[in-house]
């Protein structure tokens, strides 16, 4: 049960190759060696996605075979493990189309959303925190929005080797995000933004279908801490009907739980 068969090799498995499990491995004593941490990058090897700091949670996620899934099941290096049944659970709920080109030209708004939390009220004062937003890219050159220095980011790649960069949103999620935090005022525009002067560092959440793994996620956050931003803007969703439903799909992770204290506790 742990090959899965090619079309061609009913009657001979010559062909088969083995099935992966991804998995979510937090691991012993993060906060006091990092023996655990090494002995399972050394086990796991090539098969790791990510390495989160131990300072983080102390958390690997990896694709694994069944023989590998096994040994972890066995290690005393490891505190606690997920499988996830799917690769890809999350995503952006928007239509597939660019912001590319959609630009609107109207007398600049407050929109009703801003006014509705007195965001128009706040006053962010000299020390602007940066804000990371880790979304599906960032159309650079939009005349609505910032651009570097005020604006800068890191690309991601995923898994099969392809470069998501930052300043291409291939679904406009991330664009408009960035907007409501920090649309230019003042030039007749469409909208302004919650804090036209705020910095910006833009990570790759999401592919550009809007939709999103375990790896890439924290993947995206590890990217926005090491930026130095202290606070996070990611806007996604899993499409589960229930709490244990939620669970099988890899949406709810008593292991990512402990990533995102892990987060907070560092002041993000």
């Amino acid at each position: 049960h742990d090959l899965v068969e090619d079309d061609d090799t009913h009657n001979g498995n010559k062909n088969a190759i083995p099935r992966k499990t991804r998995v979510l491995v937090q691991y012993e004593n993060a906060d006091n060696n990092d023996d655990d941490r090494q002995h399972l990058l050394k086990m796991l090897g090539k098969t790791v996605m990510l390495d989160s700091s131990p300072s983080r949670g102390g958390i690997i996620v990896a694709e694994v075979d069944a023989n590998l899934l096994r040994r972890l099941e066995k290690s005393r290096h490891v505190k606690r493990m997920e499988t996830l049944d799917q690769p890809a659970p999350f995503r952006s709920h928007v239509s597939n189309t660019s912001t590319h080109g959609t630009h609107r030209h109207l007398k600049e708004l407050l929109t009703p959303a801003i006014q509705m939390v007195q965001a128009d009220q706040l006053d962010i004062g000299s020390n602007t925190p940066l804000i990371c937003v880790a979304d599906s890219g960032y159309a650079l050159g939009h005349p609505d929005l910032p651009v570097p220095p005020q604006v800068d980011g890191m690309d991601y790649t995923l898994q099969n080797g392809k470069v998501l960069r930052w300043y291409h949103d291939g679904t406009g999620h991330g664009t408009a995000t960035a907007g409501v935090i920090a649309a230019i005022e003042g030039n007749d525009i469409g909208f302004r933004g919650v804090a036209p002067e705020l910095t910006l560092f833009i990570t790759r959440a999401l592919d550009d279908n809007g939709r999103s793994d375990v790896a890439q996620l924290m993947g995206a956050i590890e990217q926005c801490v090491g930026s130095g931003a202290k606070i996070i803007s990611m806007s996604l969703g899993c499409p589960c009907t229930d709490f244990d439903h939620c669970k099988r799909k890899g949406c709810y992770s008593e292991i990512m739980k402990a990533y995102f204290a892990s987060i907070n506790e560092n002041g993000v």
